[in-house]
């Protein structure tokens, strides 16, 4: 997405072809096996257009929901106010299109953010004590220990 903070999730979305029904799973971090993958979307039908809203009595037509003929790698969903990006699709999925005409593209690549680590440097002692209580300082301990 466009926004400057926020952290990078990922899910995965399920087509059944039954009822033209989508489901979407996140995607527990590798750190993090135990935990049980939340529901972003319920198994239904999903709208193309999450904004516009139905007058009493009118009745939802197929072109107002997602078909697999519009799912396509690279195109964005409005999920709940979220925004998501199809980056790729598993080997079945694959084979699906390409029996219909309709190959899909390539995985698309998010490059994984630089995460940069600042080395401590030491300040030179300044004078008042002795220089275990300028290192005291740095270590940031109020708490007696031994030293970095």
């Amino acid at each position: 997405t466009g926004n400057l903070y926020g952290d990078v999730c990922e899910y995965t979305l399920q087509y059944s072809l039954s009822d033209d029904t989508v489901e979407i799973l996140s995607i527990a971090p590798v750190n993090n096996k135990e935990q049980i993958p939340a529901k972003l979307l319920k198994r239904s039908r999903l709208p193309k257009n999450f904004a516009s809203t139905m007058t009493l009595g009118e009745r939802p037509t197929d072109s107002n929901f997602f078909h697999w003929t519009d799912i396509h790698i690279g195109m964005y969903l409005e999920v709940y106010g979220r925004r998501l990006q199809i980056i790729d699709a598993d080997r079945l999925t694959r084979e699906f299109y390409e029996s219909f005409e309709f190959p899909l593209a390539q995985p698309i690549v998010i490059p994984k953010p630089v995460v940069i680590v600042h080395e401590r440097e030491i300040p030179p002692p300044t004078g008042f004590g002795s220089e275990e209580d300028s290192l005291r300082s740095v270590s940031g301990s109020l708490m007696p220990g031994p030293l970095p």
